[in-house]
């Protein structure tokens, strides 16, 4: 997908700020719509079909990461935080499901990035995402451009998951919430720099649940998708790269 073919949210109450990050990503391609408020992003959302949303944490009523958790809840879409503070916490991240921050002004190259990744994610009609197992592309692009050092990153993960997914089992058949959420964390952490989307967004999800819910139960469903994302991964590695 082309930045042409990018449908772009962006929700910022600013009016300069709101005007200077549309005429940028209208300018790298993108076709940008702007709401003022989480309120009016909720109502839009609802209407159209976005392939990234760019969004402002300080609005006021209700506040952007409550806006995006409330997207998140209902759709598979890439959010990206604008901010004019140091960043956000993990705990923000995980309540609101943001992938990623970017600093206020938006600035061309951060607009690039951004763009880069959402290209990565082509939805369907029903604005689920269909991801890539192993994207080289992407993986090069988070291993600061070194393909070398993406396939390296794709080999540890080929060797590691296997006993990682041994782990899981395990502690998923004993029980044990708190050795769970240590693993899913690691490889959370891991992923989040290899170019893996499916497996990075079924360990985000996984995460998230465990972090909201804090008991077991609730997020079986979200670790077995993440389970088999493990599974689909070390089995695509070998028509890559080979054995």
């Amino acid at each position: 997908m082309s930045n042409k073919s990018l449908r772009v949210l962006v929700v910022e109450d600013q009016a300069i700020a709101a005007k200077a990050a549309t005429m940028l990503l209208t300018a790298l391609g993108a076709e940008v719509e702007l709401a003022k408020s989480g309120e009016e992003a909720l109502e839009m959302v609802k209407e159209d079909r976005y392939h990234v949303i760019f969004m402002d944490i300080g609005l006021p009523g209700i506040d952007g990461l409550e806006t995006a958790r409330q997207i998140s809840y209902s759709y598979s879409v890439p959010i990206y935080a604008l901010t004019g503070h140091a960043g956000l916490s993990d705990e923000d991240k995980e309540y609101s499901s943001i992938t990623r921050v970017y600093s206020k002004p938006l600035s061309r190259e951060m607009a690039e990035d951004a763009l880069f990744y959402a290209t990565r994610e082509l939805p369907d009609n029903k604005l689920k995402t269909s991801l890539a197992t192993i994207d080289i592309e992407l993986g090069t692009h988070l291993m600061g451009k070194s393909k070398s050092r993406a396939i390296d990153m794709f080999t540890l993960l080929y060797e590691e998951l296997p006993n990682e997914k041994h782990r899981m089992v395990e502690a998923f058949t004993k029980k044990d919430f708190e050795a769970l959420y240590e693993i899913v964390e690691v490889i959370r952490d891991t992923v989040s720099n290899a170019g893996v989307p499916c497996l990075q967004r079924a360990a985000n999800r996984a995460y998230s649940a465990m972090s909201h819910h804090k008991e077991l139960h609730p997020c079986r469903e979200l670790i077995w998708q993440m389970i088999g994302e493990m599974d689909m991964f070390v089995r695509e590695y070998p028509r890559f790269f080979g054995k």
